[in-house]
């Protein structure tokens, strides 16, 4: 069981098994898309050798927060396929999405326009201010840091 201090979106090609992402145990597969923040703990137990694209970014390469209930679902046909492409698409440009490759940065929005509609936001029942999530997003990110009340304010004006 292990966490980061980054985002990680893993897309499954091949095989099968089960990831543990906060105590809830998931059977992944071909088309399973794992969404992980930096206060997740995960783990893999694998029961048929694995394939899987990962692409791994800071909260500063996405231009909106992403809050989703479930950090799990499956991707199938063209919206798999389409996402596989952009991914791998990604993966070509050998890059570690840093803020300053803008083109990185569409390409991973992209596939979260692709897949988002498959996760179960927290934003169906509310709607939530812009400035509110993006207080969400960065206590989501540095609540090990514990943030001061005045820094995350400031990032509200």
């Amino acid at each position: 069981m292990h966490f980061h201090n980054f985002y990680e979106l893993e897309l499954i090609i091949e095989g099968s098994g089960f990831t543990c992402l906060n105590g809830k145990r998931f059977n992944y597969k071909k088309g399973s898309i794992i969404f992980l923040t930096p206060k997740d703990f995960h783990n893999y137990e694998i029961q048929e050798s694995t394939t899987f694209i990962n692409v791994q970014f800071t909260f500063d390469v996405i231009s909106k927060p992403l809050l989703f209930n479930n950090p799990f679902a499956y991707l199938e046909g063209d919206l798999y396929d389409k996402t596989v492409k952009t991914l791998e698409l990604l993966g070509d440009m050998n890059t570690n999405l840093k803020t300053e490759n803008a083109c990185a940065g569409k390409l991973l929005q992209a596939v979260f326009s692709l897949v988002t509609p498959c996760f179960k936001s927290q934003e169906t029942d509310v709607i939530i201010p812009a400035d509110i999530k993006m207080v969400m997003a960065y206590v989501n990110v540095h609540f090990k840091e514990n943030p001061s009340l005045e820094k995350v304010a400031s990032l509200v004006f």
